[in-house]
């Protein structure tokens, strides 16, 4: 993350003394200053006890990370092919988190051109992957690919456009929810996606099923947070969750048994719901898009209320006080497992979940027929299967 980034880059230089001269001091200088401004800004949001004295700190002591991004990454262009130019106008693109600009185009060419052979790359690559969407992500993983002679990068890049690209064959079906569109344009912006979804979706699935095998092929033992050593996930197990959910848990296929507990230790399975259509959701209350799709999902229980249709989620959150809170604060009744996180929950690698929300929605025989959907495609494809319930003589009406 962008502080471990910092933190290192301060470490490489030493403490600037005086005025600042050279580009390292400078950007040493820069980085300490919005370090110091994030965590004042982090500290006082905690200690606010209200809704309005959050808001009060946001708007005296929120940094200016736009104004900062631009700064970083005026820094790097002052000597474009310096070492800092690399930490700079990585600072600068993990700043600017979300929606795509010419800026961030013209950042990632100038990595592409000038540091694809570069070592650190292992680090940058780790959390760029995660912006599957911007123009001249996949051109920057493809570079450091074929050209950079150190291992560890080259897996990274493997695996990172691994994950862009089985993002991007998603987008079709995320885009087909009017709610999930709308939230994705406002991100990206429409003609950004217009561009990606022009592509092949089966085309980029295939090529990101050869990429995540050539994971396991040559980069399996290379770990997945080199700049953490005390991690021990590998590029390998990454691959092999991906690589298994798709065999085994296609659309098709009997959806693996779940048998765990609710946040109160109440037992309870997934059979027990068979015969019924069954909308099972993989989420935690830190995961902003979970969160966002709350609403829906409790509009959904409601309105199929006596249905032969169950609503069960997979609770991912690190604590089981916060699944506890956020049932109580949001008003879910509908069963949850408590799974912990999803790195480790017994549940989550049942299904080989590396993202979520995740969503599977199940016949009444436990059958596998949609995945990933969201909103009102969810809604859809529940009311589907319920309708072929009925037409093939199943009732669809809770028996008492």
């Amino acid at each position: 993350m962008l502080t471990i980034v910092i933190t290192s880059a301060l470490v490489l230089g030493g403490q600037a003394t005086g005025t600042p001269t050279t580009i390292r001091e400078r950007y040493e200088q820069l980085a300490e200053e919005y370090s110091a401004k994030k965590q004042a800004f982090f500290q006082a949001y905690r200690a606010a006890r209200t809704a309005a004295d959050r808001q009060d700190v946001i708007k005296r002591l929120s940094p200016n990370h736009t104004s900062y991004a631009d700064r970083f990454f005026a820094l790097a262009k002052e000597d474009p092919k310096s070492p800092i130019a690399s930490d700079a106008i990585y600072d600068a693109l993990q700043i600017r988190r979300i929606r795509p600009t010419p800026e961030t185009t013209e950042m990632l060419a100038m990595l592409r051109r000038d540091f694809a052979t570069s070592p650190k790359m292992a680090y940058y690559l780790q959390q760029l992957s995660l912006r599957s969407f911007w123009p001249g992500i996949d051109s920057l993983f493809r570079e450091v690919l074929k050209r950079n002679p150190d291992r560890t990068s080259r897996g990274h890049a493997c695996l990172g456009l691994a994950e862009i690209l089985s993002s991007r064959a998603r987008l079709p079906k995320i885009m087909s929810d009017p709610k999930m569109a709308g939230q994705f344009e406002a991100r990206y912006g429409k003609e950004r996606l217009t561009e990606v979804l022009r592509a092949d979706s089966e085309a980029l699935l295939r090529e990101a099923t050869t990429l995540y095998e050539r994971v396991l092929s040559d980069y399996a033992d290379v770990r997945y947070f080199p700049a953490l050593p005390e991690q021990k996930q590998t590029l390998g197990q990454r691959a092999e969750r991906w690589l298994a959910a798709h065999r085994e848990l296609e659309i098709g296929r009997v959806a693996p048994e779940i048998e765990g507990t609710d946040v109160e230790g109440k037992r309870f399975k997934l059979s027990d719901y068979r015969g019924k259509v069954v909308a099972l959701v993989f989420w935690a209350s830190w995961c902003g898009p979970c969160m966002a799709q709350i609403p829906h999902e409790r509009e959904l229980a409601r309105s199929l209320e006596g249905k032969s249709f169950a609503l069960l989620g997979v609770n991912c959150d690190y604590k089981i006080e916060n699944a506890r809170a956020v049932l109580a604060r949001e008003k879910i009744g509908w069963p949850n497992w408590y799974d912990g996180s999803p790195r480790s929950g017994k549940i989550a690698d049942r299904y080989h979940i590396q993202q979520i929300p995740a969503v599977f929605v199940l016949d009444a025989k436990g059958v596998i027929r949609e995945k990933d959907v969201r909103g009102e495609a969810l809604s859809k494809a529940v009311e589907s299967l319920l309708k072929e319930q009925e037409a093939q003589g199943g009732s669809t009406i809770e028996s008492e």
